[in-house]
């Protein structure tokens, strides 16, 4: 005996008005379709906005696309973040800090200028190796003087 696979209890997806029939076309490439969303569902969700939705009955119709019902508009689809927010959304990732971390944070100083431990890179030149339109501008190349070879520092 197999198992049916069922409906997801969540969708991710693009939402897009092709044809006149608003859809959420799921980022998931195992989906097998698409999701109807009527006119009252669609939350605020313009084409093109990456949404998180939720399929309206959990039994398909014989003919036809399932329904589903937007719950949050998640940004643009075309935003340079639009991959980090599906992961973000896709595995329950948290972005929201505890109220703990928060009362860490705002009770954290500075370490002291002077620490021997601390080395200053500053007048150091480094060359990036990201793109020029690159948000991560974690990644350097740093250049050692009379030196034949690179050091790689990567930035947290």
């Amino acid at each position: 005996m197999r198992r049916l696979p069922t409906a997801p209890s969540r969708i991710i997806g693009v939402y897009e008005e092709g044809d006149g029939v608003p859809r959420i076309r799921p980022t998931d490439k195992n989906a097998k379709n698409d999701f109807i969303v009527r006119a009252k569902n669609a939350n605020g969700a313009t084409p093109g906005s990456l949404v998180l939705a939720q399929p309206i009955s959990r039994r398909q119709k014989r003919l036809g696309l399932p329904e589903a019902k937007v719950i949050e508009v998640i940004g643009d689809m075309n935003a340079p973040k639009a991959v980090s927010l599906i992961a973000i959304t896709t595995n329950d990732i948290p972005v929201d800090f505890s109220d703990a971390a928060l009362e860490v944070a705002e009770t954290a100083e500075p370490p002291p200028a002077d620490d021997p431990a601390r080395v200053n890179l500053r007048d150091l030149a480094l060359v990036t190796i990201d793109g020029a339109d690159a948000r991560d501008l974690t990644m350097r190349s740093m250049p050692r003087p009379m030196m034949p070879r690179a050091t790689k520092a990567v930035g947290n």
